[in-house]
């Protein structure tokens, strides 16, 4: 055990009953430990609304085998003393289990011995849907372990619907909770005892039992393993490569009070990415930044030119807003770094900025990278204001990328349109888990504020422009209120009223205006309150700028349960932690279906909430985003020496 402790970076434990063991070996060991809990296959082993038909003897089963440590002759003899008590005279003992003749020979003659021969069976090593069935149809599960690393039968039979006898030793409490019956496994007439309690359960009480047992079961699966050791294995490989020598970074960004959503993801990164690095932010206000509990430096973003070659490296926060992004964008031109791309599609970004602009190269270059593409010359003298080129259809982002000492991207449909760039990462977009309950007086105030009586509220939230498709939610909003549902769409954030008027949809569709809660733009505490607020997220998009919304995965980050468009890039959020709607003649209809659902099946929003939240957890941090900054910084800073930013 001493010898594995100093020999591995973490060490990953299937209870934590087996890490205390380690520890009473060896103490230091338990700072490298943590628990990863095995699993249930929840498509085989589950309860039935009617259970197998069955005319059989009532029984007893016992999952073992003929180590000593599955205590099978205390599980006989206890077995033969519980028989003498009130039960019925055919009651059974099944035994499940791998054996040999020999094996088989000593077993029976152990239950001759105890006078129970008639009343056992052993049925050997059998297939998972035998199994499965023995498990529904049990009378009991008894399972008197002395010694249980996990003990996964045990699990089983709860998540298959059975009352359990187990021992109180080694993993089982660990395993069942309050919902066994424990015994002491070396002493039989407490093993007796305890399978009569159990055997003697009224009916009612039984079935609260079994009900808990299933649900304890489901908070155990293979799938959450599978995430656990992923999160395991990605933060012990960036830890190893954490060298903790904090390279110097600066960061050319928005930052609050700027109305974007990058500044305040960058806010959620840095406060992370300081404990790597030392952080220099270059803004377009410094003087009025809001910076809080952060450790860092600020400079106006027009000093960079000047100081760009004292840093390891520059990462520039690209996206497609004029306002925030223009001078970013010259900046990563001339003095190339890494660049984080937010929005693939840069088109109209690069058109709008520097189409007028005939001495600035950035979009004139931005159309010769895809010039093949387009199917147009592109000249010095070419008047880029007069072109007519599909926006949508040539997104433009080839330049810069090309210029860049690296790209990185947050999800995969990006990602696959840069393969032809080898330095392209694909990184987390982000998360904070928030699983706190929202203030009961800041509840009261949003409630009095919106006059909210018992309605079920829908939230759209960011800036609602055209991709945000809001018409198709105001539509099947629309439906629902007119089916009877009591709804209120809550809209958080500015709408942008070149695209939308809301008032005038309203009245197409006969929908009161009081239905409608628009906030404008709020603060980042405030947009918490309102994601908390709410009852159902919707994050519908279209068409595709190839970004990542950050209120999506904030609102799976307090596990709220969230509806997004099954288009482009969300397509890849997987199918269990949010439900899709497809672009097309059924897009209303399906948004319509879904948030009805959601608000008649409370079940289905607790098991939507448990999934987001372990997929934030294993997937989406910020601590885990910081260290995949700090990885891809270290492996440049050797490789392609980002400390040269010569052009």
């Amino acid at each position: 055990i001493k010898d594995i402790a100093h020999s591995t970076s973490q060490i990953l434990s299937i209870s934590q009953y087996s890490i205390n063991d380690y520890a009473a070996v060896y103490p230091n060991i338990a700072a490298k430990c943590q628990v990863v809990y095995p699993g249930v296959e929840q498509a085989q082993f589950n309860p039935r609304l009617v259970k197998f038909p069955y005319a059989g003897k009532p029984y007893v089963l016992f999952v073992g085998g003929f180590d000593p440590r599955k205590n099978m002759e205390g599980a006989l003899e206890a077995f033969a003393k519980f028989t003498k008590k009130d039960v019925e005279d055919d009651l059974q003992l099944y035994v499940v289990c791998a054996y040999n003749e020999k094996d088989a020979a000593e077993f029976y003659a152990k239950a001759e011995k105890f006078n129970i021969r008639q009343r056992v069976n052993l049925f050997g090593q059998i297939s998972d849907s035998s199994l499965e069935e023995l498990y529904a149809n049990a009378a009991l599960f008894f399972f008197p372990s002395l010694y249980e690393g996990f003990g996964l039968p045990l699990l089983e039979a709860f998540s298959t619907g059975n009352v359990c006898v187990s021992s109180s030793t080694s993993s089982m409490p660990e395993i069942g909770g309050e919902l066994a019956f424990y015994c002491d496994p070396y002493d039989i007439n407490n093993m007796a005892d305890s399978l009569y309690s159990a055997y003697k359960l009224k009916n009612k009480e039984a079935k609260s039992l079994i009900e808990a047992g299933i649900a304890r079961a489901k908070n155990f699966s293979w799938e959450r393993m599978a995430l656990s050791y992923h999160k395991a294995f990605s933060e012990s490989i960036m830890d190893n490569e954490l060298t903790y020598h904090k390279y110097e970074i600066a960061i050319v960004t928005p930052w609050a009070p700027e109305k974007t959503g990058i500044a305040d993801y960058i806010y959620s990164v840095t406060k992370y990415l300081q404990n790597y690095a030392n952080i220099t932010l270059y803004i377009h206000y410094p003087d009025k930044a809001i910076i809080n509990d952060l450790n860092v430096k600020l400079k106006d973003i027009n000093a960079l030119p000047c100081h760009h070659r004292d840093y390891d490296a520059v990462i520039y926060q690209l996206g497609n807003n004029i306002e925030f992004h223009k001078k970013i964008y010259e900046l990563a031109w001339d003095y190339p770094g890494i660049i984080v791309l937010h929005d693939f599609n840069i088109h109209n970004f690069l058109k709008g900025s520097f189409a007028d602009e005939k001495n600035k190269p950035y979009y004139r270059e931005a159309l010769k990278a895809s010039a093949d593409k387009i199917g147009v010359d592109i000249n010095d003298d070419t008047d880029l204001r007069s072109l007519e080129i599909d926006i949508e259809k040539y997104p433009l982002p080839e330049a810069i990328v090309k210029r860049s000492k690296a790209t990185i991207v947050n999800n995969c449909w990006v990602k696959a349109r840069l393969n032809d760039y080898s330095y392209v990462y694909l990184m987390p977009h982000g998360a904070e888990i928030d699983t706190s309950d929202l203030p009961f007086d800041v509840k009261q105030l949003l409630i009095n504020k919106h006059n909210i009586k018992d309605e079920y509220i829908i939230g759209i939230f960011g800036f609602a422009n055209r991709n945000k498709r809001i018409d198709v939610v105001l539509n099947a909003v629309a439906k629902l209120y007119h089916q009877g549902y009591p709804v209120k769409l809550l809209i958080v954030g500015e709408i942008d009223t070149g695209t939308y008027d809301v008032s005038d949809i309203c009245s197409t569709l006969s929908l009161p205006q009081d239905i409608i809660i628009i906030t404008g733009f709020v603060s980042d505490a405030e947009f918490l309150d309102y994601l908390k607020f709410c009852d159902i997220y919707v994050g519908l998009r279209g068409p595709s700028m190839g970004e990542s919304s950050g209120p999506l995965y904030k609102a799976l980050g307090v596990g709220k349960p969230c509806i997004i468009s099954n288009y482009c890039q969300f397509k890849e959020v997987p199918d269990d932690i949010c439900f899709k709607v497809d672009h097309g003649k059924a897009e209303v209809a399906q948004l319509t279906a879904f948030i009805s659902m959601l608000m008649r099946m409370p079940t289905l929003r607790r098991q939507l909430r448990e999934n987001a939240l372990r997929y934030i957890e294993n997937y989406y941090t910020y601590d885990l985003v910081a260290k995949s900054y700090y990885q891809i910084i270290n492996k440049l800073v050797k490789i392609n020496d980002l400390s040269e930013y010569a052009v």
